[in-house]
């Protein structure tokens, strides 16, 4: 990150999805994406025990 306006460069933008703005919000979605996962695939065990 640009220390003097707070704006992350171009180059360290690469390889980012166009539905995000930076890789820390990147690594939260997917760390949401895998909670919610874990959760249905639980709610599914104990239905089906």
């Amino acid at each position: 990150m640009d220390k003097k306006n707070g704006l992350t460069p171009p180059e360290d933008l690469d390889g980012l999805p166009p539905f995000v703005s930076s890789w820390p919000q990147l690594y939260a979605l997917l760390i949401a994406t895998l909670v919610i996962l874990i959760a249905l695939f639980y709610l599914f065990m104990t239905h089906f025990e």
